[in-house]
């Protein structure tokens, strides 16, 4: 870079100062640059782009960490369900103790049991890397981590 580039680079003012020959080339270098930026953003191909999570042909951004699409060789969901067992002996002893008289505890054991019982079960994003599994992303709601799971493999396809 030349003294003259430098120059108008830091004070744009003083374009008339310096040689605009000089000035022209540092404009048409920043210039090129950005273009250089703007094509390599816009062979990148978005498939998913809710704002918090954005998965393309290059990346796939969830929850504010960035994993490159290169580094991922496939993607699992696994499911994990809630266990069974503490529910329903609330629901048990629940219907023992109303059946005592103690009523309150008996519906405040009944209730807890039945939530419990309820619950849903727990989706997980799993990365396969060159090395190891990565749990990435879970959540109660399936159908969201299985359209994860499909946007995913499509950017993995997509990548070539």
């Amino acid at each position: 870079m030349k003294r003259n580039d430098l120059i108008l680079a830091v004070f744009p003012n003083f374009i008339d100062d310096v040689d605009k020959e000089g000035g022209y080339c540092l404009i048409q270098v920043i210039k090129n640059s950005v273009n250089l930026k703007e094509s390599h953003m816009s062979s990148e191909k978005v498939i998913l782009d809710n704002g918090s999570t954005i998965i393309s042909n290059s990346r796939v951004v969830i929850n504010g960490t960035t994993y490159p699409t290169a580094n991922i060789t496939a993607v699992t969901r696994r499911i994990k369900k809630e266990k069974k067992g503490w529910p329903i002996l609330m629901i048990l002893v629940g219907f023992v103790l109303f059946s005592d008289g103690m009523i309150g505890w008996g519906l405040a054991s009944l209730a807890l049991g039945i939530l419990l019982l309820l619950r849903k079960a727990s989706h997980f994003l799993v990365f396969s890397t060159a090395g190891n599994e990565v749990p990435v992303f879970k959540s109660k709601d399936e159908n969201w981590v299985v359209e994860l799971e499909i946007a995913i493999n499509r950017a993995i396809i997509a990548r070539g």
